[in-house]
């Protein structure tokens, strides 16, 4: 699986979704998913972000989603803002 072919979604301890990063182009996207934000971030950024998850040192949890071959190949703009409401699916 190549970096544009997946969705890391960032849970908190209760289950609910916190963040999600997608790889656009050239570069990584981090959505928060409480107010609909996206900023554009460099690979030592997402790092920085996936590794206490990962280290144990967090109680956020990681789950990697493979995306679709059509979903993947859309590698056009960013969106600039998420309804409140699909953020929560």
């Amino acid at each position: 699986m190549r970096n544009d072919e997946c969705i890391i979604y960032v849970y908190n301890n209760k289950g609910r979704m916190m963040q999600s990063y997608r790889k656009i182009g050239d570069m990584w996207t981090q959505t928060t998913h409480s107010n609909g934000r996206i900023r554009t971030m460099t690979a030592e950024q997402l790092l920085s972000h996936l590794l206490p998850p990962l280290a144990g040192v967090s109680v956020a949890k990681l789950k990697v989603v493979k995306l679709s071959p059509e979903v993947s190949s859309q590698k056009t703009s960013v969106p600039i803002k998420i309804s409140r409401s699909l953020s929560r699916l």
